[in-house]
């Protein structure tokens, strides 16, 4: 995949576009399984572990069309996070954690962060 720009990027829940996203992220992790044994010569293995990802995206409330109402914690989803128009992840997961953040003092727009497990596997862009 050559260099894209991320202008691009979305997220939908169950297929329906989430309002005014402004980032996201996705951490995909093995936990491998470490042992020593009397082969391994005084030298530590590793063998591949069983796969988890985890993430979050940040959005700005839209009072007209809220992520918050769209989300709970805890809801089961499917999360399509789009890298630009034709490449995405599709992300079976569960919702975490939904976090509103207001400053009162510097009155910035208001924003939101929902955080993610995975609920199974996923598809990477270029399985998809």
């Amino acid at each position: 995949m050559p260099l894209v720009s991320g202008n691009e990027g979305q997220v939908l829940s169950d297929g329906v576009a989430l309002a005014e996203i402004i980032r996201w992220s996705l951490q995909t992790r093995a936990t491998n399984v470490s042992y020593a044994s009397s082969a391994t010569a005084g030298y530590r293995k590793s063998l591949p572990g069983r796969k988890q990802a985890q993430g979050r995206f940040t959005f700005a409330l839209n009072t007209s069309d809220p992520v918050s109402g769209q989300l709970d914690e805890g809801d089961q989803v499917e999360l399509r996070l789009c890298v630009d128009a034709t490449h995405f992840y599709l992300v079976p997961a569960i919702i975490d954690v939904v976090e509103l953040e207001v400053d009162i003092a510097a009155g910035p727009l208001v924003q939101g962060t929902a955080e993610f497990s995975s609920d199974g596997a996923w598809t990477a862009p270029d399985d998809s």
